[in-house]
């Protein structure tokens, strides 16, 4: 299931992700933030966004950088880049939807 918030139009997703390249299973699911300063949702992996990093298999399909937050910065962000097209996200979650949308990542390629 995908969940798309109104006010910021970010995109979460909640159910089952199956590793095509070992065959675990990780729950995906969203919470309610339940700050009042800050309404929303919490994205919660379930230990897929480190699998993602430490398994070799993904380097076809996405690539984690970490990258000055600006030139001249100390501070500095983590990046998931798409090897096949370039695009750069901060969420995993926006770069997994690109790949299974654009370019068909667990629908019809390995």
């Amino acid at each position: 299931m995908v969940y798309a918030a109104k006010s910021d139009r970010r995109i979460f997703l909640s159910g089952v992700v199956k590793c095509p390249f070992t065959g675990k299973e990780f729950k995906l699911y969203v919470t309610p933030h339940t700050d009042q300063v800050r309404l929303g949702f919490i994205q919660h992996f379930s230990g897929f966004n480190e699998h993602i990093v430490r398994t070799k298999e993904y380097g076809q399909w996405l690539v984690v950088r970490v990258e000055p937050y600006s030139r001249n910065s100390f501070h500095r962000r983590r990046y998931f880049i798409c090897v096949k097209c370039g695009y750069k996200s901060t969420r995993l979650i926006d770069t997994l939807l690109h790949l299974i949308t654009v370019h068909g990542f667990l629908t019809k390629y390995p």
